[in-house]
């Protein structure tokens, strides 16, 4: 059986440091690049306005990652974590803190708009034609580095990927707090 744990926020110490560009995101969600129309294209970008939006987290989406013995377990995020996760992010202005696959940090990337789903008719990321759970973290983000561009517009990066810092909770301690609650209750 797979192990998997709910990754959990210290807002003393932990969170989103940088929002990574990449070719693979762990949530499994592309972004997209608006035109000068503003129509949504997912293939032959017009991305004359330079502005992605996409998901960043998704709530309780199971995401697959390595150990160090390269054995597979899943983590997600509660809707409350992600809320904290993206308040934080904001306040402690990281918004150009940008990274391309995780290992070269970039500039010209910039966070101009963030906010997280509140509503599945009247949220903006309908708008954009997305169908994303209540309480996820979607971004704006505008970039003017011709480098990156020129991988947006070849489909060589195709997402946002979080760097960040967590505390986890395995599904065993989890249950136990639940349980601890019921009878003190």
């Amino acid at each position: 059986m797979v192990k998997s744990f709910e990754l959990i926020l210290d807002e003393d110490d932990d969170g989103v440091y940088a929002i990574s560009l990449v070719d693979r995101p762990a949530i499994q969600e592309n972004w997209i690049a608006l035109s000068e129309s503003h129509k949504i294209e997912f293939k032959e970008i017009d991305f004359k306005e330079n502005i992605l939006i996409g998901a960043v987290l998704i709530p309780d989406l199971e995401i697959d990652r390595l150990d160090e013995n390269k054995e597979i377990y899943k983590v997600h995020f509660s809707g409350e974590t992600i809320k904290k996760i993206a308040h934080k992010f904001m306040i402690q202005g990281y918004q150009s803190e940008s990274t391309l696959q995780h290992k070269t940090k970039v500039k010209g990337v910039t966070v101009v708009e963030t906010w997280l789903k509140e509503d599945m008719i009247h949220d903006k990321s309908v708008k954009y034609g997305f169908d994303y759970p209540i309480n996820t973290w979607l971004v704006k983000i505008s970039v003017d580095n011709e480098e990156i561009k020129e991988k947006v517009k070849s489909g060589e990066i195709k997402g946002f990927s979080i760097e960040g810092f967590f505390n986890q909770k395995s599904e065993d301690q989890k249950l136990f707090e639940q349980l601890k609650e019921l009878l003190t209750n």
